[in-house]
């Protein structure tokens, strides 16, 4: 009975001192401090770094909200093809018919012509599922190609579909739109969030069950898109939208 005490006891002692190592390694203070920039998010949200590969995440990113303001850091690679590494906050919709999402861009960090920040609808949180974005790239950078970004993947696999439209000279802010209507997702883009001008469409069939939310990547793993957005909406619709 002695030496079954001593074993417990023992078992005990290792299990403490293991975490407490942990607690006290570079790891778990990093991992701690991203973690707590994503609290006061709205009730129903969640954020979190989508990848293919860890290469391909770049440092850890977050989300934080604040006077009706999300505030979301990506280092990811890219939201295209089989390089999928960004930074996401989203609420799980069950969507009956037809859907709208807007929000508007007030800031993106130039840290590569491609960056992007935007809306962003999926099926699962898995890298590789069907999705539609719209997005903002920058315009404040060198050799600077800004547009809005329509982008969408109609079947999960490790291709994507884009087009991009040009928007004055890609100021930001700007207001987006991604409209569902059954399985057509439209994108709409707007200066002012009144006035709306018809980019693309793209035809995904998904389950009734969607994430939606806003996403931001970086396109340089050593730097951080810390894009800004507000005027998040995200409603059921009961009548068609028009098409422009």
């Amino acid at each position: 009975m002695i030496n079954k005490l001593k074993a417990k006891l023992a078992i005990v002692l290792i299990m403490a001192l293991t975490a407490s190592l942990y607690a006290a390694s570079g790891f778990a203070a990093e991992n701690a401090a991203v973690q707590g920039e994503n609290s006061g998010l709205p009730a129903g949200w969640e954020s979190r770094d989508i990848f293919s590969s860890e290469p391909l995440r770049g440092m850890p990113g977050s989300t934080s909200y604040k006077d009706g303001k999300f505030t979301i850091k990506s280092a990811g690679a890219n939201v295209w093809d089989v390089n999928q590494g960004f930074h996401y906050a989203f609420r799980r919709e069950k969507v009956y018919g037809n859907l709208e999402a807007i929000v508007r861009v007030n800031s993106i960090s130039p840290t590569h012509i491609y960056a992007k920040a935007g809306i962003m609808i999926r099926e699962e949180l898995d890298p590789f599922t069907p999705h539609v974005s719209m997005s903002a790239r920058p315009y404040d950078i060198p050799n600077a190609d800004p547009a809005i970004e329509f982008n969408w993947n109609e079947t999960g696999k490790s291709t994507n579909d884009h087009d991009n439209g040009d928007y004055e000279a890609g100021k930001v802010p700007f207001w987006i739109k991604v409209v569902r209507k059954g399985n057509k997702f439209l994108g709409y883009k707007s200066t002012d969030g009144i006035s709306w001008i018809f980019q693309k469409e793209a035809y995904i069939k998904m389950k009734d069950y969607l994430y939606i939310g806003l996403f931001a990547c970086s396109l340089d793993v050593k730097k951080y898109n810390t894009a800004e957005f507000e005027g998040v909406s995200i409603k059921q619709l009961d009548t068609p939208v028009p098409a422009s």
